[in-house]
């Protein structure tokens, strides 16, 4: 029964998810359509060189009314792909945008589920506390890594701070300086300590049930899925500039 009438924007960045990112959608598509009446997807090819964006495409042809299909010319990045989105939903006066990695990770129930949550608690940010994560220990060390950078910095008790499962509202997104944050390298990150540090009783933090099932070698992974030598060594490089990055440009942003 649908009994949510908000506007949502559904914002899902891909890159070389094919065989899962179209496959995904459909699955969340359905959930969605079973409790909100008024959606759409913000799905965002970030330059693939398989065939996600020919599936997605697709996905879009047989959804016209319910998809926005972008495809960056270049690979952007996590971030700035986010980012779009997010400046979408907040020039076109969306009540919530929901942000959801294109992974195929994460249970579509449960995220519909963390998207009640968020509106019937009216929050301005909704974290996605990942249950049954399916990453390589050398990512959940990371995360412990940022988690506790973040709460000495920012106050942040979200252990899972950068997290691409989120629900962001309409007056939270009026908060946020767009041209400041998209060239950032984890603004989800960002985001998540500018509201604890703004206003934490706002902030709420949520399970979201994830299905076991990482594959070793993906190319989706912007930092690497640490799964091999190479990988680990990418992470930890990344690790170290997104250290850097929240010690000097997020103290700026949010403290200025």
């Amino acid at each position: 029964m649908k009994n949510y009438n908000e506007k949502l924007l559904i914002v899902i960045p891909f890159y070389n998810e094919s065989g899962r990112g179209s496959k995904f959608c459909e699955e969340l598509f359905r959930e969605f359509g079973n409790y909100f009446s008024n959606f759409k997807f913000f799905l965002i090819d970030d330059c693939s060189s398989d065939d996600t964006y020919i599936e997605l495409f697709s996905f879009s042809e047989k959804h016209q009314n319910e998809t926005i299909l972008v495809k960056n010319n270049v690979n952007l990045g996590h971030g700035p792909s986010i980012v779009s989105g997010y400046q979408y939903g907040h020039n076109n006066s969306y009540d919530y945008v929901v942000q959801i990695d294109g992974d195929n990770a994460a249970e579509p129930g449960s995220i519909a589920s963390m998207v009640k949550f968020a509106i019937a608690g009216n929050y301005n940010l909704t974290l996605g506390k990942r249950v049954n994560r399916p990453d390589a220990t050398i990512r959940k060390i990371i995360t412990l890594i940022l988690y506790i950078n973040l709460y000495i910095r920012f106050g942040v008790v979200a252990r899972d701070s950068n997290v691409g499962i989120r629900v962001l509202s309409k007056q939270y997104l009026n908060l946020l300086q767009f041209e400041k944050i998209k060239e950032l390298k984890i603004p989800n990150a960002f985001i998540t300590a500018h509201s604890f540090y703004f206003d934490k009783s706002k902030t709420a933090i949520t399970p979201v049930i994830m299905r076991m099932n990482i594959e070793t070698g993906r190319e989706g992974e912007q930092w690497g899925n640490g799964s091999d030598i190479k990988s680990i060594l990418k992470l930890l490089k990344g690790a170290y500039y997104c250290f850097l990055e929240v010690n000097s440009q997020f103290k700026r942003i949010i403290k200025n």
